[in-house]
């Protein structure tokens, strides 16, 4: 589902290259996205820490696994979203209508919601 949404970017890169770099992460995004849900409904279910149990002796509270995994999801996002921006194609003439300007709108709206 997230993956047929974002597959609207592929349209905007001309080159066969560029489409299999940009499917591919794309397909990371969407993963990461399905990711970074899991983890924030387990971190509502349960919380931002947990409690651990190592041995008879060596116990307390850290940080939740979820919200280990959503924060490394976070930021492999954006890192993914500066690859796609950097990889744009650049117009001759900056158009404010212009499909460049559409897209990066796209980017910054929709992938950063």
């Amino acid at each position: 589902m997230e993956r047929d949404r974002l597959s609207k970017i592929e349209g905007y890169f001309s080159s066969d290259h560029d489409r299999i770099l940009v499917g591919g992460l794309l397909d990371d995004l969407a993963f990461l996205w399905v990711q970074m849900e899991e983890a924030k409904d387990d971190i509502l279910q349960n919380g931002i820490v947990e409690t651990y149990q190592n041995g008879a002796n060596q116990s307390g509270r850290k940080k939740s696994s979820a919200v280990e995994t959503y924060d490394k999801a976070v930021n492999n996002r954006l890192k993914i979203i500066r690859q796609l921006v950097d990889m744009l194609p650049r117009p001759t003439v900056q158009e404010p209508g212009g499909e460049a300007g559409e897209l990066e709108r796209f980017i910054r709206d929709g992938l950063h919601s």
